[in-house]
C-alpha cells in the first residue's frame, strides 16, 4: 500500500497519458537495472507474489525519474494491473494499460507487445470492456510473440485467450479444438507453466461437453488433478493452483455438487491473498461461490444460512462493483444472483423479475 501511494505521488502534476512523453532513458546503469527486473517479472508474479509490488513499483519509479525504455511500457502495465486489484481503482489501472500500449508503439518495442497485450488482455481490459474484445489483444499478442521469439508470453497469451473464450460463453466445440490445437502449440514451444494453465481449462471445457467419467473431476485427456496438483504445490505455482480451484469450483456449481464447491471456493481464496493481479477467474470465482451458497440454502441451519447469506451480499457487492465498470461481462451474473436470493427467500415473483 505505502509503496503504491509514493509511485502514484512520484507522478506529481503529471498525468497518467503524459508519461508516454517522458525522455528516453539513457543511464546505462538504470538501462541494466530496468532490463533484468523486467526479465524476472513473470516469476516473480508466479512463484513469489509478496515480492511483485516491490518489484514494478521500482521499475515505475525509475522510469518517471530517469526517462523511459521499452521496458517501461510493461511495468506500466503491469502497475495498472496492481492498481485494478490492491486499490480497486479500475479507471487508473485503465489508463496504465492504454499507456502501455501507446509507449510500445511510440517506441517501436515489438519485443515488448507480447508482454504488455498479455497483462492488458487478462488482467485489467475484462474489468473495462467486453470480453471478447481481449480475445483479439492475446491473439496479437501470441502473433506478435511468434514473430520475435518471445515463447514464454506467446504461451501466455494462448492460454489467455483460450480461457477467455471458455469464460466468455463461445461454443464449446469451437474452443475446445482451439484449446487442444494451441496446448499443443505451447507443448511444442515447451511452455509448462502456460501449458499447466492452458490445459486446466481444456479439461474443463471437455468436462461441460461430457467428455470425462466423472464431470466434476479435473482428470482426463488434457488434464489429471491426481497427478498436477502436487506438482503446482511443488513448483510453488499460486496460479495454477487458483485456476484449478476456480474449475473445480465451477464445475461442482454447474453440477450441484454444492458442499464440495464451497471447499473449492476456500482453496481460491485462501490462495487469492497475495494474488497481484485480478484474473477473471478471480472476479467470477465470488459469483459461482454465490451460487453455491445459495443452492444449498434449503438444506441448511438458520445459522449456516445466516452466514451464507452474509458471504453472497460480500460476493455481490463486488461483482456490483466490476458490473459498474464492464456491464457487458458482470452484471447479468450480479441480476442472477439477485434472481437466486429471492429464490430463496421465498420472494419467487422478484425473482422472475
Amino acid at each position: 500500500g505505502c509503496m503504491l501511494e509514493r509511485t502514484l505521488k512520484n507522478l506529481g502534476e503529471k498525468h497518467i497519458e503524459d508519461l508516454v512523453n517522458l525522455p528516453v532513458m539513457h543511464d546505462p546503469n538504470k538501462l541494466a537495472a530496468m532490463n533484468i527486473l523486467s526479465e524476472v517479472t513473470s516469476s516473480v508474479f508466479i512463484g513469489l507474489p509478496h515480492m511483485f509490488l516491490p518489484l514494478i513499483c521500482k521499475q515505475v519509479d525509475l522510469s518517471i525519474s530517469y526517462g523511459n525504455t521499452a521496458e517501461s511500457a510493461f511495468s506500466y502495465a503491469t502497475f495498472g494491473a496492481i492498481l485494478c486489484r490492491i486499490t480497486n481503482d479500475i479507471e487508473k489501472g485503465y489508463q496504465f494499460g492504454k499507456l502501455a500500449i501507446a509507449l510500445m508503439k511510440k517506441m517501436g518495442a515489438p519485443e515488448m507487445e507480447a508482454k504488455v497485450y498479455h497483462v492488458v488482455s487478462t488482467y485489467i481490459n475484462h474489468l473495462k470492456e467486453p470480453i471478447d474484445r481481449t480475445l483479439e489483444l492475446s491473439m496479437t499478442g501470441y502473433q506478435s510473440a511468434m514473430e520475435t521469439g518471445d515463447f514464454e508470453f506467446g504461451g501466455y497469451n494462448m492460454y489467455t485467450y483460450n480461457k477467455h473464450s471458455l469464460l466468455s460463453g463461445r461454443g464449446l466445440k469451437t474452443t475446445q479444438k482451439e484449446m487442444s490445437d494451441f496446448g499443443a502449440v505451447i507443448k511444442r514451444m515447451k511452455q509448462e507453466t502456460a501449458y499447466h494453465f492452458n490445459e486446466i481449462y481444456h479439461q474443463a471445457a471437455m468436462n461441460l461437453m461430457g467428455k470425462s467419467s466423472d464431470p466434476t473431476l479435473l482428470s482426463g485427456d488434457a488434464y489429471d488433478e491426481h497427478e498436477m496438483l502436487p506438482i503446482h504445490r511443488q513448483a510453488n505455482d499460486h496460479l495454477a493452483i487458483i485456476y484449478y480451484g476456480f474449475c473445480k469450483l465451477m464445475l461442482c456449481t454447474l453440477f450441484g455438487r454444492n458442499a464440495q464447491a464451497l471447499e473449492y471456493s476456500d482453496l481460491v481464496e485462501k490462495e487469492s491473498i497475495s494474488l497481484p493481479g485480478t484474473p477473471m477467474a478471480y472476479s467470477l470465482y465470488h459469483y459461482f461461490d454465490s451460487l453455491a451458497r445459495l443452492s444449498e440454502w434449503g438444506d441448511c441451519d438458520e445459522m449456516k444460512r445466516d452466514a451464507h447469506m452474509k458471504r453472497v451480499m460480500e460476493n455481490q457487492e463486488k461483482l456490483k462493483f466490476w458490473a459498474d465498470h464492464a456491464p457487458s461481462n458482470y452484471l447479468q451474473k450480479y441480476h442472477l444472483v439477485e434472481a437466486e436470493i429471492c429464490r430463496a427467500l421465498g420472494r419467487h415473483d422478484e425473482a422472475i423479475i
